[in-house]
């Protein structure tokens, strides 16, 4: 018994590491995207905001008008998810009347609705492809992709029976992942379901990415999964609680996830699976990671929390 707390005292000096910087949102983050030098939030509070991560300054870019509820009471629209594309667009999939979705683009100060959308359909995320083409995946795992300039939806493909969870874009390729387990490798130019990996996780993922031909992926399951894209292969990583939030570096050398019910972020080498730093500092669930660098990260929790690390 000596030597295990001796050893375990010895594990906790060495990995746990606290967090450099703290940003606040002005209500609950549900996603969160690094450009240039700048993190972008989506809130329950229906704003997008920015936080400058050299000079911490913070501003709101968008604040969505309220809903009304049927007691005629207003209530904020929740925001989803948003990306940017290059020329600074800013896209919005945000909750509309009646428990439906809206997909919006902010540019030069104004909102445009986007038309020719299904409109029943329950939208579950949103990411620009390029300029002008947007990929959607509704809950019920069906994918789409729409052209801005047209202003129609090109296609629409049905990925299967499951439901959707996540999705991750690297290049012409988006990974899907869902409530079985598995990932999709769709080909979405072509339309084409390339392979579908599975193995490392046999319930929901909650998150997945990818980068450099690795996928990682995130799972209820309370398992996390390291592909290697060409060959199929995975690594199986054990925590002690759902995996809610993961990340990979730029290189896909290095992994980040929550591990544990205190919210811990773990950071691992992808190589040999080697612990390299426990960050601790969240007190609510983590939702989203971002890697800066190789060595530096950003970290996301449920109750507007951003945490900042160097390790």
């Amino acid at each position: 018994m000596r030597i295990f707390l001796l050893i375990t005292i010895f594990t906790v000096s060495l990995f746990a590491i606290s967090s450099v910087n703290k940003f606040q949102a002005n209500a609950f983050i549900l996603d969160m995207i690094l450009k240039d030098n700048t993190l972008y939030v989506s809130t329950t509070g229906g704003t997008v905001e920015s936080f400058d991560i050299s000079t911490k300054k913070h501003n709101t870019i968008v604040k969505l008008k309220p809903l009304i509820n049927f007691f005629n009471e207003e209530y904020d629209a929740k925001i989803y998810s948003i990306d940017l594309n290059k020329n600074g667009d800013l896209l919005i999939l945000a909750e509309s009347s009646g428990g439906n979705r809206r997909v919006l683009i902010f540019k030069d100060n104004g909102i445009v609705k986007l038309a020719g959308l299904n409109k029943s359909a329950i939208y579950k995320e949103a990411r620009f492809v390029d300029e002008h083409r947007i990929l959607l995946a509704t809950l019920s795992n069906e994918v789409s992709l729409y052209d801005i300039v047209k202003g129609k939806v090109i296609y629409t493909k049905a990925l299967s029976s499951y439901s959707f969870s996540d999705f991750s874009l690297n290049k012409n390729i988006a990974a899907i992942t869902g409530e079985a387990g598995d990932v999709y490798i769709f080909d979405y130019e072509n339309k084409k379901v390339v392979k579908v990996l599975s193995g490392a996780n046999k319930d929901n993922v909650y998150s997945i990415d990818y980068k450099s031909g690795s996928i990682l992926t995130a799972g209820q399951d309370r398992y996390v999964g390291i592909y290697n894209v060409k060959n199929e292969n995975f690594k199986r990583v054990k925590t002690t609680f759902l995996v809610y939030a993961c990340a990979l570096s730029r290189d896909a050398k290095f992994s980040a996830y929550m591990s544990n019910e205190d919210s811990q972020i773990t950071v691992i080498d992808n190589k040999n699976l080697y612990v390299l730093a426990k960050l601790d500092g969240h007190k609510s669930t983590v939702n989203r990671i971002i890697f800066a660098s190789n060595n530096h990260l950003f970290s996301s929790s449920d109750d507007g929390e951003i945490l900042e690390w160097r390790y």
